[in-house]
């Protein structure tokens, strides 16, 4: 039995992968994005995926924390259309879960992580 843990990574090139990562390792993220820290983003697509996905956890981003005063992060256009708050967001962004506690969960397999995805970019 495999024990591997991913998460999905959207960057600013308009491209989602998976990426092998325990999530709940918090320290470890932001250096999957070339961050020093990361802030959390939560929005109504993520809630509406994981409910229809009948995810063990809701759908947590993670973006590099000092993103605005990053001249060199380009937007992220993907995860600024998927803002409630209607912001632009700048930087590649982690895509994993969390708990009823809000401590990041990674996906169990590739398999859960690809529906993530497809199901991220279906329109609402």
């Amino acid at each position: 039995m495999c024990n591997e843990k991913f998460v999905i990574i959207a960057d600013v090139d308009n491209h989602m992968r998976i990426v092998s990562a325990d999530a709940s390792n918090w320290e470890s993220l932001p250096e999957l994005i070339d961050a020093n820290r990361c802030d959390t983003m939560r929005c109504q697509k993520f809630r509406s995926v994981a409910a229809h996905l009948q995810l063990p956890g809701a759908l947590l981003g993670c973006l590099d924390r000092d993103a605005f005063r990053k001249p060199d992060l380009e937007p992220n256009w993907r995860a600024s259309q998927w803002y409630d708050g209607c912001a632009d967001l700048y930087g590649d962004m982690i895509i994993c879960m969390e708990d009823d506690n809000f401590s990041p969960l990674s996906f169990s397999s590739r398999e859960q992580a690809q529906s993530v995805i497809e199901a991220l970019l279906q329109r609402p």
